[in-house]
């Protein structure tokens, strides 16, 4: 869900409202502050009801796991090479979600 709709944002803002650019020689294409805030949001929010809806946690845990993993997600997308976002997000925001995991999980009742 962050992947998607966050990506599916960056693309829209960045393409219609992006205006600071990121040079660097990491940073492939055309990718803009704007667009990366963008997936930021909307991933963080996509995170949060996902893990709100599904999740066995309370809700400050999903919260905290959403705006926790959202930034990573926008960077990975940020250094993704020609296109292999579609993989590397997903796969970095597991990998950053089981720590969430495993304290929530603590704490169910």
């Amino acid at each position: 869900m962050v992947w998607g709709f966050g990506d599916a944002a960056a693309a829209l803002v960045g393409r219609n409202l992006g205006r600071r650019r990121f040079v660097h020689r990491v940073v492939e294409g055309a990718k803009t502050l704007e667009g990366t805030a963008a997936m930021v949001a909307v991933g963080a929010l996509a995170a949060f009801v996902t893990l709100l809806c599904y999740g066995a946690t309370p809700w400050w845990v999903s919260l905290l796991a959403a705006v926790t993993i959202a930034p990573i997600a926008g960077g990975t997308e940020l250094l993704s090479r020609r296109g292999f976002d579609t993989v590397t997000v997903p796969w970095v925001t597991a990998i950053a979600l089981v720590p969430w995991f495993a304290f929530g999980g603590a704490l169910a009742p």
